[in-house]
């Protein structure tokens, strides 16, 4: 185990026996944020935010979470998730994700209460890597540089963003 499993282990006995201490949630976060769990960083920084706002660097430290965040998301790379070609067909994305889903699942990586939740994470990346190559539109999409979160959304490079349907609710009889 490192030094940054470690100490999250210890953060954690802290702020189960005191969840209102601020400075162990802000060191919870940075330790995350070391380990690019910027998710988890925010949320600890906004609860460390809502306990003492004034001290521990909290703002500055929760907008540059927020911001990495953002970046992760347009970061993300399905195919190297899944360790196959930009061109790959469906069966060989197929084929990657249940080797991946094997390898990363929770039942297999559980020795501590922190791997089982890293394997956790990666099953959900993977599958929502599988999810977008799987899917045409959205594979489309995702080559263009929208994001997943764009993708589900319609919006830059996704799939709506449109006006909506036909003639936005216009009868075209009374043209």
């Amino acid at each position: 185990m490192g030094k940054n499993e470690e100490s999250l282990k210890c953060l954690n006995t802290s702020l189960k026996m005191n969840p209102e201490y601020a400075k162990a949630l802000v060191k919870r976060a940075e330790i995350n944020s070391n380990l690019k769990y910027y998710d988890e960083a925010v949320r600890d920084l906004v609860k460390a935010q809502e306990i003492d706002s004034t001290g521990n660097n909290v703002v500055y430290k929760l907008k540059e979470a927020q911001r990495q965040v953002k970046a992760q998301k347009k970061d993300k790379n399905y195919y190297t998730m899944l360790g196959v070609p930009k061109d790959a067909s469906e069966d060989t994305i197929k084929k990657a994700y249940k080797k991946k889903a094997r390898e990363l699942h929770p039942d297999r990586n559980n020795s501590t209460p922190e791997s089982a939740e890293k394997a956790t994470k990666d099953m959900v990346e993977i599958n929502e890597a599988k999810n977008i190559l799987l899917d045409k539109n959205k594979r489309a999409a995702f080559d263009r540089g929208a994001t997943a979160e764009e993708i589900d959304q319609g919006g830059p490079g996704g799939m709506g963003g449109g006006m909506g349907g036909g003639m936005g609710g216009m009868d075209p009889s009374q043209m």
